[in-house]
C-alpha cells in the first residue's frame, strides 16, 4: 500500500508543479527598418487550446478550434468562414488547371533546418535553427527560434495545429511534397516549443489576460467546398477571340 501512496505522492507534485494552463496572446513584429510596415502578427490561445491568429491589417484570420483550421475573411454581406483544407484543395485544382509545370518541374532540393545553439531574443532564451546552404560556403542564419517556456508552449501547439492542413498540396507533384516536407518540419519544431523568431518576425509582446471566448467562436458555419469551387471558377474569356491552344506537357 505504502508504493501505490509514495506514487500517488509523486504524480501530485508532478502535476503541482506544472504551470496551470491559461489563456495567452503573443505580438510578432519584423525587425530593423521593416517595424515601419504593418505586418505585425498576433495569436490568442485559450486554455483549452483553441487559437485565433491575424496579420497587421488584414482583413483575415485564423481559427484553430475543434480539430479545425478555419479562415474568417470579409465579405460584401459580412465576414464568411471556411475550412482551409478546402481552400487549398480548390487552390491546387485550379492551379493544376492553368498549368503542368508542376508535374514536371524537377525535384526540389529542399534543406532541412539545422540547430545552430541557443540564442537570446529580448530576454528570452531558445534555440535556433537555419538552412545550411547547398555548398556549406557560409553559416546559415537564424530562421527560427524555439523556447522551452512551459508557459510559452501552448503559442507552439497553435502553431503546430495551424501547419496541419497541407494534405492537397500532395496534388501539386515535386514542388507540393517540397512544401509538405517544410511544413511538416515546421510542426515539428512548434511542437517541440514556441516560436521567439519566425524569419524576419520575432516576439515581442506577451500576455497572460484572460481572452473572451467569443474571440475563438467563428461568425457563422463554413461555407461547403462546392461553393468554393464556383467562387474560383474562371469568367469566359473574350469572346471574339480565337480559342487558345491547349497547354502540351514536355
Amino acid at each position: 500500500m505504502s508504493v501505490w501512496i509514495n506514487i500517488g505522492i509523486a504524480a501530485l507534485a508532478v502535476v503541482s508543479s506544472c504551470p496551470a494552463l491559461a489563456d495567452v496572446a503573443a505580438r510578432y513584429q519584423p525587425e530593423g527598418d521593416m517595424r515601419a510596415i504593418n505586418i505585425s502578427m498576433s495569436i490568442e490561445v485559450d486554455e483549452n487550446g483553441a487559437a485565433r491568429m491575424q496579420m497587421g491589417a488584414m482583413p483575415v484570420y485564423t481559427l484553430v478550434a475543434g480539430g479545425n483550421v478555419l479562415m474568417v475573411q470579409r465579405g460584401p454581406n459580412g465576414p464568411y468562414v471556411a475550412n482551409y483544407a478546402d481552400i487549398l484543395q480548390v487552390m491546387a485544382e485550379a492551379f493544376t488547371r492553368m498549368t503542368s509545370m508542376a508535374h514536371n518541374m524537377p525535384e526540389g532540393n529542399s534543406r532541412a533546418l539545422v540547430p545552430l545553439g541557443e540564442v537570446t531574443i529580448g530576454s528570452r532564451q531558445g534555440i535556433a535553427y537555419g538552412y545550411a546552404d547547398a555548398d556549406d560556403s557560409s553559416p546559415p542564419t537564424p530562421f527560427i527560434v524555439i523556447s522551452r517556456d512551459p508557459l510559452l508552449a501552448p503559442i507552439g501547439r497553435a502553431f503546430a495545429a495551424s501547419t496541419s492542413t497541407g494534405e492537397p498540396l500532395s496534388s501539386l507533384g515535386p514542388i507540393g511534397a517540397m512544401m509538405q516536407g517544410t511544413m511538416a518540419e515546421m510542426r515539428r519544431l512548434f511542437n517541440d516549443g514556441a516560436p521567439l523568431q519566425i524569419g524576419p518576425m520575432i516576439l515581442t509582446d506577451v500576455s497572460f489576460d484572460e481572452i473572451e471566448d467569443s474571440r475563438f467562436q467563428p461568425p457563422s458555419e463554413p461555407i461547403s467546398i462546392d461553393a468554393l469551387r464556383q467562387m474560383y471558377q474562371p469568367f469566359d474569356e473574350a469572346p471574339t477571340l480565337p480559342r487558345p491552344a491547349a497547354p502540351t506537357e514536355n
